[in-house]
């Protein structure tokens, strides 16, 4: 049901006098056509779908199309149920809250299973009571897997808190939360007395998270397990604080005043505190120690937040400069220079790493400026460093470029930003027996970093019908990507070339990946982030419930790389220590993919100074050589001080290799480790060290240089590591010891093929080239000679890739074709053709078959040329 309200006094007026009208919606996927102004609302309900509200702007309006998906509700199902044996159901009240609108809230009572349908989307909230029990709740709930709510029992905690030669402490916090990446159901729960002592009277027996502060000593954090919580009391010591000094200052060394420091500490995952900066800059904050890591957060209005360290509490002053923030000016225009007005623009920070960017897209929420009449637009207060600017406006094509907030100061402050037109096109999706896929949401793509893939967050959604048709808005002359998201789904990139006739999407076969924790790990499920990247660029990120398993049911085939992440491993708060598998994902079959605690066997280390010099954007990662297994990969996130850690390393010898990226460098050391079970291995060191090669990418036809290309480290059949950016003579740096076997770069440029090299030959003394070849494309024609439908498959055989197959159209474009022989098996269900031609670089080969009942030999029955081109 579609309701309709108009715009004149709604506040104002009552609900019962409001003109509304109300239009049925019979299909799952219905056009309608309704007249409406800026100002109006439009709501759409169903039992069955989410409830959306939809306010009517002039874009809309000047558009005059709205796409409303139709969002079917989410199932919340799950169990409460006792954390020890026999863990029989228990009775509850759930209440369940929206983590977008916390507002939006179900309340209900449930005998043990349950099964929910909110009127919000996910992630959820879930607050869980039952008589007898301590209360939990669970944050970043969704409908992947079953909720599994274990309650536990309360118990009587007793303790004593005192310094470090045993006297009491007076009106010390202890707080208590369930273990997790923070912990879960967290509050205060009791103060020391006069002689140190506290009870606390409804800790939840189960692994718990104690954490103790108080004014003058150094705050302190320490994991229970359940047999320690029973055995009595607690003695928990506290150390005198030690001040961490310092002074907030601004580029040029100018007192800051108001600050806001944050301070945590790294050794014990734990925030002490904060204060602000006095009039000179300066701040001392206590409940710090000596010999303890910390890492500091610094805020001030107009600067860029500053995140810094690790640091031991020291004893002169720590000097903390912020950089102010800066605008960026944007001009949009179209391909003959008008100004393009009501043009939506955002910017979105590039941080140097980060383990999953869809999260920082999400979590940065900036808002949209829109052009005025002369095409202008400012982003206001941005940190000043590289900026992903991503810009849409009807009728022209979605663009995303990167820009540095200020750079364009030399040139009146202005950057010109030239829109590609768009022109409607249809495209059809179809599943794997071409039935069509309804339903289906499709956004541009834009490239992100390390090789991924993201849907242009600007660009208005196009959903397909239920003949599975999208209409898109395309760019006239160029390729394009687009990104489906099918429900729950990972979603999938197509590739579209430009306009000729409607094309066709198949969606991709389809296999299912099934990860287990071992029991270590499993009882820090809650603290645990899998990350989940596909070889085209598909990414989704996940958390575990209780029970520590993950199954992801509709994974399209091919690499896949799994990354587990622990952010109590690690001693920076946002690159995680993490281990990795790498699997490949084949149609119709389930990949077990198990992850193990650390082991007895583990490998430590340090980066050397060459590798640090790249900001954090470093990384080592061990690989298996004396097993033929593609799972056997490790991973472990580079601290700031250069120290690593890889766990679970079972008795083998492993490849262990460091890399990391600057500008058009890349930098790579490797070492060969003998890990041997229960030995403890000595602390390994890697460094580049100075042997640099200089690589430079080249039209293979003209011998030119090409500007502006891209490297992306691999190994094996793995999605990239790393992105190295060339300068704009095509240039690029390797620096390091040679690459160990499995190791290759993949060079790529626009208008031109990806090309692989060798890293053993790209990281080595000297210069050398890279040679790119222009891409071909063939374009084929069919008909039949007895007018039936055509139908049908083209088996293509490239010379350089892996065969694939295409529906018959009537007109068929490959595009990006490397050139060299080509083989093609036509089959309309009737007869097959061969066809073999050859592809010129930088050229169209155009081929026509005849197909049908070829008896009579009725070429002449072939349609007029013109009726294809």
């Amino acid at each position: 049901m579609l309701e309709h309200r108009k715009a004149a006094n709604l506040g104002a007026r009552s609900a019962a006098n409001v003109e509304s009208a109300r239009h049925r919606l019979d299909e799952h996927v219905a056009p309608f056509t309704i007249e409406v102004a800026v100002g109006d609302e439009l709501w759409l309900r169903g039992a069955d779908l989410l409830t959306q509200h939809v306010e009517i702007d002039g874009v809309i309006v000047a558009r005059g199309r709205l796409a409303l998906p139709l969002v079917a509700r989410a199932t919340l199902r799950g169990q409460v149920r006792e954390l020890d044996e026999p863990r029989r159901p228990l009775p509850a009240k759930l209440v369940v809250r929206s983590e977008r609108s916390p507002d939006q809230e179900l309340r209900c009572a449930v005998d043990g299973a349950f099964s929910l349908r909110p009127d919000f989307p996910p992630p959820w909230s879930v607050e869980c009571e039952s008589t007898g029990y301590c209360p939990s709740e669970r944050t970043a709930v969704d409908d992947r897997l079953p909720l599994q709510l274990e309650l536990a029992r309360p118990i009587e905690l007793c303790g004593r808190v005192v310094t470090a030669d045993d006297r009491p402490i007076v009106g010390a916090s202890i707080r208590c939360g369930r273990l997790g990446v923070l912990p879960v159901d967290e509050r205060e729960v009791s103060r020391s007395d006069a002689d140190g002592f506290f009870t606390a009277a409804e800790i939840p027996l189960a692994a718990v998270v104690l954490s103790v502060q108080c004014d003058g000593f150094a705050a302190t954090r320490r994991e229970v397990e359940p047999d320690e919580l029973r055995a009595g009391t607690f003695l928990i010591r506290l150390d005198h604080e030690s001040r961490f000094n310092g002074r907030v200052v601004d580029a040029e060394t100018r007192p800051i005043a108001g600050a806001e420091v944050i301070v945590g500490s790294l050794t014990d995952h734990l925030v002490v505190g904060w204060v602000m900066s006095d009039e000179r800059g300066n701040f001392a904050l206590p409940w710090t120690a000596d010999g303890r890591l910390y890492h500091v957060e610094v805020r001030a209005p107009g600067f860029a937040p500053l995140d810094a360290g690790p640091y031991r509490a020291p004893a002169d002053s720590l000097l903390l400069p912020l950089e102010r923030l800066a605008d960026l000016a944007v001009r949009i225009v179209d391909p003959i220079g008008a100004p393009i007005a009501g043009a939506r623009v955002i910017a979105i920070p590039l941080h140097a790493i980060r383990e999953h960017e869809s999260i920082d897209w999400n979590q940065s929420a900036p808002r949209a400026t829109v052009t005025d009449a002369s095409g202008q637009a400012t982003c206001c207060d941005l940190a000043p460093i590289p900026h992903r600017v991503l810009i849409a406006a009807q009728g022209f094509d979605a663009a995303a470029f990167e820009r540095r907030p200020g750079s364009a100061e030399g040139t009146g402050g202005l950057d010109t930003i030239v829109l590609r037109r768009a022109t409607p096109r249809r495209v059809q999706l179809v599943d794997g027996n071409s039935l069509p896929i309804a339903g289906v949401i499709a956004r541009p793509a834009v490239p992100a970093a390390h090789g991924r893939w993201l849907p242009h967050p600007l660009a208005a959604p196009a959903i397909s019908d239920r003949d599975g048709m999208f209409r898109l808005e395309v760019p006239v002359d160029s390729d394009s990507s687009w990104i489906c998201e099918r429900g729950s789904d990972p979603p999938v990139r197509f590739e579209l070339p430009p306009p000729t006739e409607d094309a066709v999407w198949r969606w991709p076969r389809v296999g299912s990946i099934s990860v287990t924790l071992d029991d270590a790990l499993a009882r820090r499920a809650t603290a645990l982030h899998l990350l989940i990247d596909g070889a085209d660029g598909a990414e989704l990120a996940l958390r575990f419930s209780s029970d520590a398993h993950i199954v992801i049911p509709q994974w399209p085939v091919g690499c896949v790389r799994l990354r587990l992440l622990d952010e109590w491993l690690s001693s920076t708060w946002h690159n995680y220590a993490a281990q990795e598998r790498v699997v490949t994902v084949e149609a119709g079959t389930v990949v077990e993919v198990p992850f193990a605690s650390a082991s007895a066997s583990r490998v430590e280390g340090r980066i050397g100074p060459s590798l640090r010099v790249a900001s954090g954007n470093a990384r080592v990662v061990a690989r298996r050589v004396d097993s033929d297994a593609r799972a056997d990969w490790r991973c472990a996130s580079v601290e700031l001080d250069g120290r690593f850690v890889l766990l679970g390393m079972e008795p083998g010898s492993w490849e262990i290799t460091a890399f990391a990226t600057t500008a058009n460098r890349l930098l790579l050391a490797s070492k060969v480790a003998r890990v041997v079970s229960g030995v403890e291995m000595p602390p390994m060191e890697l460094d580049a060290g100075a042997d640099i090669s200089s690589i430079q990418l080249r039209d293979m036809a003209s011998s030119a240089p090409v500007a502006a290309g891209t490297i992306e480290l691999h190994c094996g059949d793995g999605p990239p590591f790393a992105r190295i950016e060339t300068s704009d003579a095509g240039l690029f740096e390797c620096c390091g010891t040679p690459a160990p076997n499995g190791w290759w770069l993949q060079a790529d440029a626009d208008g031109h093929l990806r090309t692989r090299v060798d890293a053993s030959v790209g990281i080595a003394r000297g210069s050398g080239f890279v040679d790119l070849q222009r891409p071909c494309a063939l374009r084929l024609t069919f008909a039949r000679s007895d007018g039936a439908t055509l139908s049908g498959t083209v088996r293509v055989h490239p010379s350089e890739s892996a065969p694939f197959e295409v529906p018959i159209q009537p007109v068929v474009t490959l595009p990006a074709l490397h050139p060299g022989p080509i083989d093609l098996e036509v089959d309309d269900g009737t007869q097959s053709q061969q066809w073999r031609g050859e592809l010129v670089g930088g050229a169209t080969t155009n081929h026509e078959f005849l197909l049908g009942d070829l008896a009579n030999g009725a070429r002449a029955a072939l349609p007029p040329r013109s009726r294809f081109d």
